[in-house]
């Protein structure tokens, strides 16, 4: 009971101080750890507000991307590493201001 009121309240900090992705994180977090719960319900209710800001849409959009192009950069195919890095490319200049756009900039 405590933790998940805890990442609630975290959540719930990170969004007032406007990081949104990281209260994302937590909420969901809180939503899969506490299945069933009321604070599963207060988490969900949160991220399906949060998903509505084009900010998180766009993040999630790219983490999705990035998530792809790592797996294509861990192929021994020379051609889907080739498309993976192409992928990073891609995430770096449609989204940004992300945080995938950031971690696609280190993976190269």
């Amino acid at each position: 009971k405590g933790s998940a009121e805890e990442g609630l309240d975290r959540a719930k900090a990170r969004e007032a101080e406007g990081r949104k992705y990281d209260a994302y994180l937590e909420f969901s977090k809180v939503a899969a750890g506490f299945k069933k719960t009321d604070y599963e319900k207060t988490a969900a209710a949160a991220i399906a507000e949060l998903k509505k800001d084009k900010e998180i849409q766009d993040e999630l959009k790219a983490q999705a991307m990035l998530a792809q192009a790592r797996g294509l950069l861990a192929s021994a195919k020379k051609a889907d590493q080739a498309n993976g890095r192409a992928a990073l490319d891609a995430i770096r200049k449609k989204y940004p201001d992300t945080r995938a756009a950031k971690e696609a900039a280190a993976v190269r």
